[in-house]
């Protein structure tokens, strides 16, 4: 209903305004609406106060309630200093800033900057579309769904159940700080983590400085690097170790297979023993221990075992171990 306005006349008494039961009528009229939107037949608990909206009732809940299908729709920033419970859908265009948590079984849309301070549960997809949106928690990151975003900072867990796609830098500092994922791992930038637990692709474009043991247990799981592969623990690949680059392996290797160094500025260098079962093929030249003849008695000779004898300028081979004979071979 419009309002009503009480028609008083053009001057006093002069007869042309509304008769006094037709004015009252309007005021009636007028304060039913009022009351109907403010409450019903008694007015609302709600008081307004300058620019705050408060209830009269002490730990009253404050209900905004559009009708039907209709939205809440805040068009300036948003600050909640205390608890930002939703069960429906949330809609900001410019900053949602919330100190205390924020509970949304449905969406949480924000176009502008989204400040959590409480941290963010989230049990459905979460998606930072802009490229400079970060998600920062000093808590738990929990993503059951797909996870897009800027930066990922958390001083806490982050687990991403989806998986994870990283362009940029990778990074957990913490030592126990471990990531394991059933999808796959593709890194264009530096990984530093704890362990690396893939059981699918993990594919790191900038190389890998594994200080600890560095395993690839599938028989089709192949490590390939353009960079330096450097590794002070142990490596134990079951099908292919391709590197263009240096293989630095502080822990030796032990190779099953067909063990290749294909350039010829690339060599084997190791304090411990080279145990290849299959074909070595090297592309430089191979040179053996350079002994006397003194050395060489002094050795715990085996079959098969090769010297260069000083004394007698001679590659030597022993052909038996239980009593060791030495056989020049040329």
């Amino acid at each position: 209903m419009a309002q009503q306005t009480i028609n008083i006349g053009a001057t006093a008494n002069d007869g042309t305004g509304d008769q006094l039961r037709t004015a009252f009528d309007k005021v009636n009229d007028n304060f039913v609406e009022v009351y109907t939107e403010l409450g019903g037949s008694s007015l609302s608990n709600i008081s307004f106060s300058g620019t705050t909206i408060a209830t009269d009732t002490v730990n009253g809940d404050l209900t905004i309630d559009p009708n039907g299908t209709g939205t809440i729709i805040l068009t300036g920033a948003v600050t909640a200093s205390s608890t930002l419970a939703v069960t429906g859908a949330v809609t900001a265009s410019s900053t949602l800033a919330v100190t205390g948590a924020v509970t949304a079984s449905s969406t949480l849309d924000v176009t502008g900057l989204a400040s959590l301070d409480g941290g963010i549960d989230v049990d459905a997809a979460f998606t930072v579309s802009d490229t400079t949106g970060n998600t920062s928690t000093s808590g738990t990151l929990n993503v059951v769904g797909a996870s897009t975003m800027g930066i990922i900072n958390a001083s806490g867990l982050a687990s991403l159940d989806a998986g994870i796609d990283v362009d940029a830098v990778f990074t957990v500092a913490d030592t126990t700080g471990n990531v394991v994922t059933t999808g796959t791992l593709d890194v264009t930038g530096i990984a530093t983590m704890g362990i690396i637990n893939a059981s699918g692709l993990a594919s790191l474009d900038a190389g890998i400085d594994v200080d600890s043991a560095f395993t690839v247990a599938d028989t089709t799981g192949n490590v390939v690097t353009t960079g330096t592969l450097a590794v002070t623990g142990a490596v134990t690949a079951s099908s292919t170790l391709d590197v263009t680059g240096l293989a630095s392996l502080d822990g030796g290797i032990d190779t099953d297979g067909a063990f290749t160094v294909s350039d010829t500025t690339g060599n084997v260098n190791t304090s411990g023993t080279l145990n290849v079962t299959g074909i070595a093929t090297l592309g430089s030249a191979l040179t053996f221990a350079n002994m006397t003849t003194v050395q060489r008695d002094a050795l715990s000779a085996v079959t098969g075992m090769v010297v260069f004898n000083t004394t007698d300028t001679k590659l030597q081979i022993c052909t038996d171990g239980a009593v060791p004979t030495w056989v020049n071979l040329h």
